[in-house]
């Protein structure tokens, strides 16, 4: 029986294989991948270094603070972002062939406007952040790092921006050099930098290591556009701009309610009793949560611009066979990481210092909640590349709402670092069933372009 299992698997990869070399859209998928792969597997263990060393470096209770002055800058970046990464990631996707001169401006305006708004909302933290980390972190002597995240916040939504127009070019090679080359420079900043200034030193080290990021990002975009031969067009950008605004304002509604929601967990935690040692704790377990998520994200983002292609074309059943190929691979390695992760929870967290041991029962959660959470992700460029963002919106609101609900009732009492994993699990449940249930609708009916009833 067991060979027979055994025997079957086999078949079933190597059929899988034989068809991502016999196909042209299995080419790209398989390239994309390597190349993801290939660059973040290098850069991500650097980062996973840095942040053990940090960890182990600042301890328990200021690791907790350092998680929650990036959350903050993450979730002011998100809201920032007003989904100007995925928009561009679609829209380079679907002209840079045929119509280059429309992908240029569109690159062009993501980069305008993601300049623009996380300038905007980096002046905002700034303004609020010493009410902020009184009232809603009770940190008052966070708020000068809270100001100074600001920084942090204006340089994510610059590489969101970029790193989508990046994708929609199909430029995988390049993202994954710029990620080697980014943390090999990066990381040693950031470490030594903690070493010598503490709390305020890692702030400042990661700042550096996105703004190294920002640049090397921006030289091989301008690179990446030359050999498309899409030229960028700030002049007349703003002519992109109801194609565009169409597509990003339900996607930044999209981060309107789930970043605001993940952070306010975040505070509610934290204004427990002890709540920034547990902090720390689900910071260090959320740095596993990432590694689970590592190759589901990057097939996430070779998945979009290949899938909108195929949308736009009359391509329904090529469309169906590359969303299965995509949901096998995402699954399966997902489980495969997880799975060690949940086992050796234990040990894992004793990396970061013995004052971490308790935090085993939020890594098993988060590691779960991760594998959801990855098959969220590939479903959201799925229903993105049919143009239903607006389904994207109502999955994250669900989330958002379970999280909201959960953190008051589990959290709010007392409840710690587990408690709050707990909530992102079902919070993932949620999203992910809503997904499925929109696709289940949406890949029935009579066979025409999947583009068509998109837009329908």
């Amino acid at each position: 029986m067991r060979s027979h299992v055994l025997d079957t698997c086999r078949e079933t990869v190597r059929r899988l294989l034989d068809r991502l070399a016999s196909s042209e859209i299995g080419a790209r998928l398989a390239s994309g991948t390597f190349w993801s792969l290939l660059g973040g597997v290098a850069s991500q263990a650097l980062a996973f270094l840095a942040s053990i060393t940090i960890a182990r470096v600042l301890g328990r209770d200021l690791f907790g603070e350092f998680g929650m002055v990036r959350s903050t800058a993450l979730t002011g970046s998100m809201l920032a972002a007003f989904g100007i990464g995925l928009t561009a990631t679609k829209h380079v996707a679907e002209y840079r062939r045929t119509a280059p001169e429309r992908a240029g401006r569109v690159i062009a305006l993501a980069m305008v406007a993601a300049v623009f708004s996380g300038g905007i909302m980096a002046g905002v933290l700034f303004a609020v952040a010493v009410p902020l980390a009184q009232h809603a972190l009770g940190a008052p002597h966070l708020a000068g790092l809270i100001r100074l995240s600001g920084l942090l916040l204006f340089l994510n939504t610059v590489m969101v921006a970029q790193t989508g127009a990046l994708a929609g070019l199909e430029a995988f090679r390049a993202i994954a050099r710029i990620g080697v080359v980014s943390g090999l420079l990066s990381v040693p900043i950031l470490i030594t930098a903690a070493l010598v200034g503490g709390l305020p030193g890692a702030v400042v080290g990661l700042i550096a290591g996105w703004l190294i990021r920002c640049v090397l990002n921006l030289h091989g975009l301008l690179h990446e556009a030359r050999r498309s031969d899409v030229r960028l067009s700030v002049a007349s950008c703003f002519c992109e701009w109801r194609t565009f605004s169409a597509f990003s304002f339900p996607g930044a509604l999209s981060n309107m309610v789930k970043a605001p929601a993940a952070w306010v967990g975040h505070a509610l935690l934290v204004n427990q009793a002890g709540g920034y040692a547990q902090m720390g704790l689900f910071n260090a377990a959320s740095q596993w949560a990432t590694v689970i998520l590592f190759v589901p994200q990057r097939m996430a983002m070779i998945a979009l611009p290949v899938l909108s292609s195929l949308a736009g074309e009359d391509g329904r059943l090529r469309f169906k066979r590359t969303l299965r190929i995509c949901l096998f691979v995402t699954a399966g390695v997902a489980v495969l990481v997880a799975a060690p992760v949940i086992l050796l929870a234990p040990w894992i967290v004793r990396l970061y210092g013995s004052e971490f041991a308790s935090g085993a029962p939020a890594l098993r959660y988060l590691a779960a909640s991760a594998v959801l959470m990855s098959l969220g992700l590939l479903l959201e460029r799925v229903v993105m590349s049919l143009g239903r963002v607006w389904l994207r919106f109502l999955a994250h609101l669900l989330w958002a709402v379970v999280l909201l609900v959960g953190a008051r009732g589990l959290v709010a009492g007392g409840g710690g670092a587990c408690e709050l994993a707990t909530v992102f699990l079902l919070a993932a449940v949620g999203h992910v069933v809503a997904l499925l249930a929109f696709l289940l609708v949406a890949l029935r009916g009579p066979s025409k372009p999947l583009a068509q009833r998109g837009r329908a």
